[in-house]
């Protein structure tokens, strides 16, 4: 067989492109988010937050070099998976009315 595993690397590919599909939705999104909650009227740190975010993403790159030293990622990425897509579910929530 030319692909070995070809579905499993399928499957792999697809949720990694819905988690950071899902991710970089966020990065377009959080400004008419921002705004619209935003009930002061005071200007936003937009600079603030993004690079708030950009540090996120690198804390999580890290650790999955620590955990990689670790432990192979088969056996700690769908942890990994779960909790971020558990930490994106409060954004997927529409607000009561």
């Amino acid at each position: 067989m030319l692909f070995p595993n070809l579905t499993l690397r399928l499957i792999h590919f697809r949720v990694l492109c819905a988690l950071s599909g899902s991710m970089y939705t966020f990065v377009f999104m959080w400004t008419p988010q921002l705004e619209e909650t935003n009930i002061t009227g005071a200007k936003l740190p937009y600079g603030t937050v993004f690079a708030c975010f950009m540090v996120s993403c690198m804390i999580g790159s890290t650790c999955v070099g620590i955990l990689g030293r670790w432990k192979p990622a088969r056996e700690y990425m769908v942890y990994v998976f779960l909790l971020a897509g558990l930490s994106l579910f409060p954004a997927a929530v529409p607000p009561p009315p």
